[in-house]
């Protein structure tokens, strides 16, 4: 039992030598270490007087985003829990709490509290008393637009302090330079300085400063302005002026007019078209009322005491024939006329804010499968939605090209109607799409061409584009795919039309059974053993004769 013992022991022994050689031979444990996305941040402003501004950023929250930036976490950076336990409804002692306490209390902020809580955090962090650490400082370009650009900023929720705006004699500025609170969770960050002075912005399909549609679409449009402060003036002037593509139908009775989110007060108000025609396809949004008959408006009285009230006017307008040239950009843009003077005579105008509007299309040739440079006349498409339960009627352009109708075109049926269902391959083996929207449609052969065998299911078409920051068009991809999903012709990626190509097989003769060669056979081997089976009745005759002489 002693043996065993001691056996044991130095067992043991052993055992701990070994753990200890390898305790000093591996490193100790470090928490691994993990890239920090940054961004380029740019503050940027078309007013001269931000021009040489000293600009700094502070970082007030840590984040940590997904993929597309819509979505974040956030941790209070420490050197901030002094500025918010200085808040009541948030102090608290113990730095996690802190932290969702403060995100909490800065989430329920809106407009005029939250831009309140911007300036009062920079005069904390510009006081100098408190530590705050600036995360950049840069001097704004000389040059238009004047911007500031930080690089390589980690993601976060920064307050950014855009300078001191210059004042004239009488104390007013020309230039927004209030602070301003900004999320940093992508790779580029845009920040634009508002000037005082009134403008407008306007967007299409929810927020978006780009759209693409199909002809016989409808587009829906916002144009949001700020109520300005009027109590210096004796007449105020406020139009909205906005100005379609050639491209794009007005829909008139679709206009609608809002001030601080319910209805504008009828007769404060009134909204006047330009000639209705694809050469004046204009509208002006007029707010107040006129005494000359409709000539000059003066919003003074309706606008008093409601500075800072927000305005939006919504419409659609529908794309007409007039966009089928794909890829080119179909500009829409709008402004705002206001008084600049305090008798309310002198106007202004602010730039023009744009929206862009682009259709796609692509070009189909049609080829013998076993010989592409064979093209194939004759063979008829039908041009679906994305689930094959709408065939789209097209419109044969002036350049041979096929377009979606538009609603007044596809209502005409009978004779008198332009539209068609179905589109043939010419000489050529060609036919060409214009004015479709991105998307995916189905392309379905309802014909082959003589002597070919008919496409046995649809073939996908993928229209895809990619856009700028500022909504202008990057490029854009044609594809198509069959019934499983798997891409038959690669994306050509270009600034201009792109192609495709469909095969065709040629038709052959399948073997079959029944045909006049079999009955041949058949006849003959009746035949054959009919005459055996006639030969062994006679033989046996013969023998049941002899065999009776023999017996006699």
């Amino acid at each position: 039992m002693q043996g065993i013992k001691k056996k044991l022991v130095a067992a043991l022994t052993v055992v701990a030598l070994v753990v200890s050689a390898l305790a000093t031979a591996l490193p100790a444990y470090a928490e691994p270490e993990v890239d920090v996305a940054t961004s380029t941040v740019t503050v940027s402003s078309t007013n001269a007087d931000f021009a040489g501004q000293t600009v700094k950023i502070y970082k007030m929250f840590s984040a940590a985003a997904n993929a597309e930036g819509s979505a974040a976490t956030y941790k209070l950076e420490t050197q901030w829990e002094g500025f918010f336990n200085s808040i009541p409804e948030v102090k608290s002692e113990e730095g996690d709490t802190l932290s969702e306490k403060a995100f909490n209390y800065v989430s329920g902020l809106k407009g005029d509290e939250l831009a309140a809580f911007a300036n009062d955090a920079r005069d904390w962090a510009d006081e100098g008393s408190h530590s705050i650490t600036v995360a950049g400082t840069e001097t704004a370009s000389s040059e238009t637009p004047y911007t500031a650009t930080f690089n390589n900023v980690s993601y976060g929720y920064y307050l950014v302090d855009p300078g001191d705006a210059p004042k004239d004699a009488e104390g007013h500025s020309s230039i927004n330079l209030n602070a301003i609170l900004v999320n940093v969770l992508k790779d580029e960050v845009g920040v634009n300085l508002k000037s005082e002075y009134p403008t407008v912005d306007k967007t299409v399909e929810e927020g978006q400063n780009h759209a693409s549609a199909q002809v016989g679409d409808k587009l829906h449009f916002k144009l949001e302005a700020t109520i300005p402060d009027v109590t210096n003036y004796e007449k105020y002037i406020f139009n909205l002026q906005d100005t379609l593509s050639d491209g794009l139908t007005l829909d008139q009775g679709s206009v609608k007019v809002q001030v601080d989110g319910t209805d504008a007060d009828a007769g404060n108000y009134e909204v006047k078209f330009g000639a209705g025609t694809a050469e004046d396809p204009s509208m002006t949004v007029h707010f107040g009322t006129s005494t000359d008959g409709g000539t000059t408006y003066d919003a003074k009285t309706y606008f008093t005491g409601k500075a800072g009230q927000k305005i939006t006017v919504t419409y659609t307008a529908t794309v007409n024939e007039n966009a089928i040239v794909n890829a080119d950009d179909e500009l829409n843009s709008a402004k705002v006329e206001y008084s600049t003077s305090p008798d309310g005579e002198s106007t202004g105008e602010s730039e023009d804010v744009q929206t862009h509007q682009y259709t796609f299309g692509f070009d189909l040739t049609k080829v013998d499968g076993a010989d592409r440079g064979t093209v194939l006349p004759g063979a008829t498409f039908q041009l679906k939605s994305a689930d094959g339960t709408e065939v789209i009627k097209l419109v044969k352009t002036a350049s041979g090209a096929y377009r979606p109708a538009t609603e007044a075109e596809a209502a005409v049926t009978g004779d008198g109607k332009a539209w068609v269902e179905e589109v043939t391959t010419g000489d050529d083996g060609k036919l060409v799409f214009v004015g479709l929207a991105e998307g995916e449609y189905q392309l379905v052969e309802t014909k082959a061409p003589d002597g070919y065998n008919e496409l046995g299911a649809p073939k996908y078409i993928k229209i895809a584009a990619t856009y700028n920051t500022n909504g202008t068009l990057q490029y854009w991809t044609v594809s198509i795919f069959d019934q499983a999903g798997q891409e038959l012709t690669p994306s050509q990626g270009n600034n201009g039309q792109d192609s495709i190509t469909v095969e065709n097989n040629k038709g052959t003769l399948l073997p079959g059974t029944g045909g006049m060669g079999t009955v041949i056979f058949t006849v003959v081997g009746v035949a054959v053993v009919a005459g055996g089976a006639i030969w062994m009745v006679q033989r046996n005759r013969r023998n049941a004769a002899s065999n009776g002489s023999h017996m006699a």
